[in-house]
């Protein structure tokens, strides 16, 4: 109760979907209890096989992290989680920096 949410991670989730399915909205339900704390949350989508391999989708990852960066200015961390497929692309971009 009362944390400035400025100086709090962000949490950022990934989708499943054996890489050539699944959308964001599914997991959306996820970000509440985070936010009810106060937290900055991004239920981040990829593109799926076949329009992109695990090279695109890391590279999409990117682009998020990048935004995030961005859009919310300063030194917090981001906190990557996912499920299934989502956390090897997670995992694949977090160990391509």
């Amino acid at each position: 109760e009362g944390r400035d949410c400025n100086d709090l991670p962000i949490f950022m989730f990934l989708h499943g979907g054996a890489w050539g399915s699944g959308f964001p909205t599914m997991y959306r339900l996820l970000s509440v209890p985070f936010l009810k704390e106060n937290y900055r949350t991004a239920i981040v989508g990829y593109r799926t096989y076949p329009d992109a391999n695990i090279e695109g989708q890391v590279e999409d990852v990117a682009e998020a992290v990048h935004y995030l960066r961005e859009r919310y200015p300063g030194n917090r961390p981001i906190v990557l989680m996912a499920h299934s497929s989502g956390a090897h692309v997670a995992l694949t971009a977090a160990l391509n920096g």
